[in-house]
């Protein structure tokens, strides 16, 4: 009878009330390990006033199934309203580590596609550490829980985040022997990564034999081919109409890449197909995930104002209205999913597309005041 006033206690005492009668209690201790009453599944009422049922132990240790299964997915739900996906928390996590290493260090967020998010340095250095950010909104049950992805982060800084508690762990991959997801207890192993304010600097000292240090353009490039060839082009842009004020979100891989004079836009380089002789753009947006698969969809009418799409194999680009695009059924509405649409170019002449013409531009010969125009 102690071993079951124990557990009625715990849960009495976590706003929670237990179900599971002494005599229940008693027949499902002698199924589990070593009949143990820490290993006994109990039902009980938890704190959001609906049944739930949980293994003893991980109650006690960890809170788990306070709250309904139902009512956790509703309260996610919730959530991501207000943290509409990894890329916001991601970002809001950066912003932490800024405050944290402001005072000493240099830092420069990297393009979509690098390795690494951060590129971090001394004020007094001139070689760069490559860093890799994980985020957690908060713990769950007493555990903070960040995704590795399975990536090659060897001789790189991981800086995991909690943003509510605004927590750091810093943590040299080389000491990592996982790969795939980390979770941190509230007494696991990993605390001897936890940093303050006034330990953050030492803490990065310490671990400079177990990192690499980069130029940052070594930092800055991307992973893929066409990543890196995204990038070419985003070069290109910046170089031959420095007369545009261009500004980079924040957060990654949104609709939006670019800002150019106030106006959003999503930029694309045009894949060509030797059977067609065309050059081609998918206008598509990722759609989250169905059964472990990624969806895609149309790009939406108002997540963009402008599509920027550059030819690769010569120097025209054309510059999109969204508003034309949707009027040629390559756009949906904003409260719709339509799948993906490809936009196809001849190489020449646009053949088939005429209303394509008066939205290109060559590289060869800019008109500034036309440009200008476009984005007024």
């Amino acid at each position: 009878m102690d071993n079951y006033n124990k557990v009625k206690l715990c849960f009495s005492e976590n706003n929670c009330t237990l179900i599971t009668i002494f005599e229940e209690f008693e027949e499902l201790r002698k199924a589990v390990l070593k009949q143990s009453y820490h290993f006994v599944r109990v039902r009980f009422i938890g704190i959001c006033s609906h049944e739930s049922s949980v293994v003893f132990t991980n109650f006690n240790l960890r809170k788990t199934g306070m709250i309904c299964k139902l009512c956790t997915k509703k309260n996610s739900i919730e959530l991501r309203k207000h943290v509409n996906n990894t890329n916001e928390i991601e970002s809001d996590g950066i912003t932490i580590i800024e405050e944290y290493l402001a005072p000493l260090y240099e830092i420069i967020r990297t393009k979509e596609g690098c390795l690494a998010d951060l590129a971090i340095r001394k004020k007094s250095e001139d070689k760069w550490i490559p860093v890799q950010v994980k985020s957690t909104i908060k713990n769950s049950h007493k555990m903070y829980s960040f995704g590795l992805n399975h990536n090659d982060y060897r001789n790189m800084l991981i800086i995991c985040v909690c943003i509510s508690e605004k927590k750091l762990w810093i943590i040299p991959c080389n000491q990592l022997s996982i790969s795939c997801k980390l979770n941190i207890s509230i007494t696991s192993k990993y605390n001897k990564y936890l940093v303050a304010p006034n330990t953050v600097f030492d803490m990065i000292d310490r671990f400079r034999s177990e990192i690499i240090c980069l130029y940052l353009d070594k930092i800055l490039q991307p992973i893929t081919r066409l990543q890196q060839r995204e990038q070419v082009y985003v070069r290109k842009r910046e170089v031959y109409l420095p007369f545009l004020q261009y500004e980079y979100p924040s957060i990654q891989n949104t609709c939006v890449d670019v800002i150019v004079n106030g106006k959003k836009v999503q930029e694309k380089v045009l894949g060509y197909t030797e059977s067609k002789k065309a050059l081609q753009c998918g206008l598509i947006s990722s759609n989250g995930t169905k059964n472990g698969k990624r969806c895609q969809r149309c790009y939406r009418l108002g997540e963009n104002e402008y599509y920027w799409l550059h030819s690769s194999i010569d120097n025209r680009f054309w510059i999109i209205p969204e508003q034309i695009l949707y009027d040629k059924g390559y756009l949906s509405k904003k409260d719709e999913t339509m799948p993906k649409r490809t936009l196809w170019f001849k190489s020449e002449n646009n053949k088939n597309k005429m209303w394509l013409d008066a939205y290109q531009y060559t590289y060869d010969t800019i008109n500034k005041e036309e440009l200008l125009k476009v984005f007024e």
